[in-house]
């Protein structure tokens, strides 16, 4: 947890601006309310940093991963409207994740606990909600072309873009990566892989620039130099 804390607050230091508090072990520290985070990860480390209790949030501030809580069902369903609210501490998994699960009933998708919590039942929830690389052709439906609109509309407004341990090995989301890119575009890109910047930069529409570090996430030493190239 220490090392998400230590690397949310160096970042929200550097960019300055408004900060709502994050609290860990007693301590203070500044986090930005309406950051987008954007993963192709499946696990949910990060819904456990904000939401686990170890690190605390500000009333203030809650995660929207486009989940509403329905009363009715008593379960949070997928409501990819929220993907696209401009305000709010946002986590969109591209991806899919190991949280998220169909509901035989209603065949919506709900997000669940992982491993399922203790109220669940065998054929309760169907299977998980994940995408694997070989499903492109799955990236044009729901949930997912919500998800991908939502990351090419931020993309487009943001000049900064940091990304951290993605190869740019998905044709689809590299080709979108350089479409949004613009000559005063800025992408601080933590690889330990110099060729990833390499793959980007080679990909046809790319206008803006890369400021790579290749050292690991987590060190001291890459947080610095972030805060260093934003």
């Amino acid at each position: 947890m220490g090392t998400y804390v230590n690397f949310f607050s160096t970042i929200k230091r550097t960019t300055g601006g408004y900060s709502e508090p994050l609290t860990y072990n007693g301590t203070s520290y500044p986090l930005d309310p309406n950051w987008q985070m954007f993963t192709t990860n499946y696990d949910n480390v990060l819904e456990v940093f904000f939401r686990g209790g170890a690190a605390q949030l500000s009333p203030n501030v809650s995660l929207n991963t486009g989940f509403d809580y329905d009363r009715r069902s008593q379960a949070h369903i997928l409501n990819p409207v929220r993907f696209l609210e401009p305000n709010g501490l946002k986590l969109v998994k591209l991806h899919g994740s190991v949280t998220w699960w169909i509901d035989k009933g209603s065949w919506a998708v709900v997000e669940e606990k992982q491993p399922p919590s203790t109220t669940y039942l065998p054929g309760e929830y169907g299977e998980q909600v994940m995408l694997y690389p070989i499903e492109q052709k799955d990236t044009f439906v729901p949930p997912y072309l919500d998800m991908f609109y939502s990351l090419d509309v931020a993309l487009r407004q943001s000049k900064k873009w940091l990304v951290i341990g993605y190869s740019f090995a998905d044709d689809i989301l590299r080709a979108m990566f350089a479409r949004s890119s613009k000559p005063d575009t800025v992408m601080v890109l933590v690889h330990t892989d110099e060729s990833v910047a390499k793959r980007v930069k080679e990909e046809p529409g790319w206008k803006g620039q890369i400021r790579s570090i290749t050292t690991k996430f987590g060190e001291s030493e890459t947080n610095s130099k972030i805060g260093q190239l934003l």
